[in-house]
């Protein structure tokens, strides 16, 4: 499990990137008000739910938020994936679980952000199971999809983390 205080912070500063993004003239008239999109706010506070409670039952709800191929208005996708991964850092096993999943399912032709949405749930996982996983990955087609895999491979072995 996480720490929960890294959890929240990371939590927060998505909500205080919204409310920046407000304060940016002609932001909202651009594409998207978060101010009045309840749906968003609703999801992150969903979110945010599960990783504070744990609840493994939202893990597969949350690996979903990780397979995007369009970040949305403003990227408001991108967002709720980053959320998504933070709340599944707090419960490990299940984002294994959850990864191996989306894999399984996963089409031979999938695009290289859903390939890089299931390393980042690997990474979020930060368990030495998910190696084997994560090799798939480090052989992929895609240069974007390798590097992150390797960098995600090395988060999970605790290299070059100072």
């Amino acid at each position: 499990m996480g720490d929960m205080n890294d959890f929240v912070d990371r939590i927060r500063s998505i909500r205080d990137a919204f409310r920046g993004f407000m304060e940016i003239p002609g932001f909202a008239e651009g594409g998207w008000d978060v101010r009045s999109d309840v749906g968003f706010l609703d999801v992150l506070d969903e979110v945010e739910s599960a990783g504070l409670s744990g609840d493994a039952s939202k893990g597969r709800w949350l690996g979903g938020l990780t397979q995007i191929d369009d970040p949305g208005p403003m990227g408001r996708s991108w967002f709720l994936s980053l959320a998504a991964l933070a709340a599944l850092g707090e419960m490990p096993w299940e984002a294994l679980e959850v990864a191996e999943g989306i894999l399984r399912e996963l089409p031979g032709d999938a695009s290289a952000y859903r390939k890089i949405g299931v390393v980042k749930i690997l990474e979020a996982s930060g368990l030495r199971e998910a190696l084997p996983v994560l090799e798939r990955f480090l052989a992929d087609e895609d240069v974007q999809v390798r590097k992150e895999a390797e960098s995600a491979r090395k988060v999970i072995w605790g290299e070059g983390l100072g």
